[in-house]
């Protein structure tokens, strides 16, 4: 797949992300491409974020020159949470993980039950 429009970040991630689920799963199937677009898409928007509220802070100078809270921070956690599902979705956190070998066998065992 095609990152080279992405941040620096993304595509290094992006890339060690496909050689560990080509080596888990042995090919990427379509719906699994969408998902990895999708994050790589979600992760470039937060790097940006990321990067605009470091350089202009938590607090940024509102209309009447008072300080108020950085508007991207909203954003921000919207991205996290976006991230945060597309990621389950891939099943890369330790929880989807376990869901998944959990839902791996109860089909080995209905199979199986079928069988015998």
């Amino acid at each position: 797949m095609d990152y080279s429009n992405y941040d620096k970040r993304v595509k290094t991630y992006m890339s060690k992300l496909e050689k560990t689920l080509k080596s888990t799963h042995g090919e990427i199937t379509q719906d699994t491409e969408v998902n990895l677009d999708l994050l790589a898409a979600n992760l470039n928007i937060y790097f940006k974020i990321v990067d605009e509220i470091s350089e202009k802070g938590v607090m940024v100078s509102g209309r009447d020159k008072l300080m108020v809270k950085q508007p991207l921070l909203a954003s921000l956690n919207s991205q996290n949470q976006t991230i945060i599902k597309l990621i389950n979705t891939l099943g890369l956190t330790p929880m989807a993980k376990y869901k998944m070998k959990n839902l791996v066998s109860e089909e080995e065992d209905f199979e199986e039950s079928l069988i015998s």
